[in-house]
């Protein structure tokens, strides 16, 4: 009796759940989890999104506690099982702590045969229940405004394993990135006119942006170009053209599988680029090289997580600053 009180306790305290829940965080978990035994085919709907390691889905459009929801079919890789979740994003305006706590004690009789484990990353903590028996999981990530609900298990057999590239596809990958570098780099001193293609957009940034008239291979993923021009106010802000191209996402790590990028586009950079070596400069670029005379600059990044790991070229033309 005395800990049914002590619930209660702090749910009063805590006041309300956090929007947009129709629902408390305890219901919705119990009423989910059950299905992830059969990968969520019952509130699974249409496909919503892909890529080479995942397939996204809607979920059934009926009403319903989970109609912004995500549901994910992750793919093997490396040491990383497939597995099938559920994703759910809460907002709250409590602090975290406060929000910490409520989903403490929403989901602590829930989860009861769960072990719990947390991890803080970035001041951001990670609650994290498993389940070995059955290979369930429930996981949050806590934010200042914002919870994370991700509700999932992992298969004992994967129906689909992402693998490291094969050689042939390195030899791919390298190849496209020097087709990038011998035809964009040229183009980059006249905002790369002759690589736009019809079909002028705004991006997300209200920028205008452009699809390219050439492919890269079947390494690459998505390339675009940009023009560059709202400053949002920075000082130092500087107008430009930008073209990003995105390697697919690949099974490995960036330590395995970058240096035949980094290789591919050093080979190609012409006389007068200059490496970047001050980390400072380089802020979340790997590698950059800078031509002064023609304000043109070459950067990769990278994006690793969990075993997939995808890389980035940004060439950069800078315009003069307005007045």
């Amino acid at each position: 009796m005395r800990k049914i009180v002590y619930l209660a306790s702090i749910l009063v305290l805590l006041g309300a759940a956090p929007k947009p829940a129709k629902t408390s965080l305890g219901t919705f978990v119990r009423s989910i989890l059950p299905m992830a035994a059969q990968n969520f085919a019952p509130m699974r709907g249409s496909k919503y999104d892909s890529d080479t390691y995942y397939v996204e889905y809607k979920p059934l459009k009926k009403p319903g506690m989970c109609a912004a929801c995500k549901i994910y079919d992750q793919y093997a890789r490396g040491k990383y099982p497939e597995n099938w979740y559920v994703n759910d994003r809460w907002n709250t305006t409590w602090t975290m702590p406060k929000t910490e706590a409520y989903i403490r004690a929403q989901l602590g009789p829930v989860l009861s045969a769960f072990s719990l484990h947390r991890t803080v990353s970035y001041s951001y903590p990670t609650l994290t229940w498993r389940n070995p028996a059955n290979a369930e999981w429930v996981v949050i990530n806590v934010y200042k405004d914002s919870f994370i609900v991700q509700v999932g298990r992992d298969l004992a057999k994967p129906v689909h394993v992402l693998n490291p590239p094969s050689k042939t596809q390195l030899q791919q990958l390298t190849s496209g990135v020097s087709n990038l570098m011998r035809l964009a780099l040229p183009d980059a001193v006249n905002n790369f006119a002759a690589l736009r293609a019809p079909g002028k957009k705004k991006d997300i940034l209200g920028e205008d942006s452009y699809p390219l008239n050439a492919s890269f291979g079947s390494m690459f993923g998505k390339c675009d170009i940009s023009n560059v021009t709202n400053g949002y106010g920075f000082k130092d802000f500087q107008p430009k053209w930008v073209l990003n191209c995105d390697t697919i996402s690949m099974a490995g790590t960036k330590a395995a599988l970058e240096e035949p990028v980094r290789a591919a586009v050093y080979a190609a950079i012409p006389s007068g680029f200059t490496a970047v070596t001050d980390a400072s400069a380089l802020l979340l670029d790997d590698y950059r090289w800078d031509n002064s005379d023609s304000m043109v600059s070459v950067n990769i990044g990278s994006n690793e997580n969990k075993g997939v790991v995808n890389f980035n070229i940004s060439i950069f033309h800078f315009l003069p600053k307005p007045a």
